[in-house]
């Protein structure tokens, strides 16, 4: 006798269920300190760039190794952007608490990745298939990585950007955002 598969109104209602209850555990008491909250973060984080690269490998068939250096370009934007004031200058100093959360700034470094990623992946994408195409954006990935280390003062070396800790206080906004770029990728399918 076989069994009869759930409908799939139950599992969209399983996964509306799951995201809501992330959603309010940061109104747990003491959530927002603990390890497991900043545990959670790195997963929303982690789970958006495994969407990303299901795009090209799943849905495209190609295999990327190349995607940490988007994630890392668009980091680093931000980290300098953030670090130097460059784009608001002293209106950071003015309204500390925005500082680690702006969504300009956090917008800009994801423009900056999807333009490298353009300008890598149409090359890439219209001459080599497969195996090629694959050192070709693990290629890429070391160049931006060997850029990261030897750019100096401009990226900190090694040691990367240090931005001042003194006005962040909360990884509530990052939380949120990464929950939601998390169930964004899951929108289209579930509608």
């Amino acid at each position: 006798m076989m069994k009869k598969a759930l409908p799939e109104q139950f599992w969209i209602g399983i996964a509306i269920a799951l995201v809501a209850a992330l959603a309010l555990a940061p109104l747990l008491p003491g959530a927002i300190d603990s390890y497991a909250f900043s545990f959670l973060f790195f997963v929303f984080i982690y789970a958006t760039m495994a969407q990303g690269w299901n795009l090209v490998a799943g849905f495209g068939g190609q295999i990327s190794l190349g995607n940490h250096a988007f994630f890392g370009l668009g980091a680093y934007t931000t980290a300098i952007l953030w670090s130097g004031n460059y784009l608001w200058g002293t209106f950071y100093d003015a309204y500390p608490r925005i500082y680690y959360f702006d969504p300009v700034t956090m917008m800009l470094g994801g423009l900056v990745a999807a333009v490298a990623a353009i300008i890598i992946g149409l090359p890439l994408l219209s001459k080599l298939r497969g195996d090629y195409f694959a050192l070709g954006t693990l290629g890429f990935g070391e160049i931006i990585k060997v850029m990261f280390i030897n750019g100096g003062d401009f990226t900190g070396g090694a040691f990367g950007v240090v931005a001042p800790a003194g006005t962040f206080d909360t990884l509530l906004p990052h939380y949120l955002v990464g929950l939601g770029l998390m169930w964004a990728r899951r929108l289209p399918s579930a509608c």
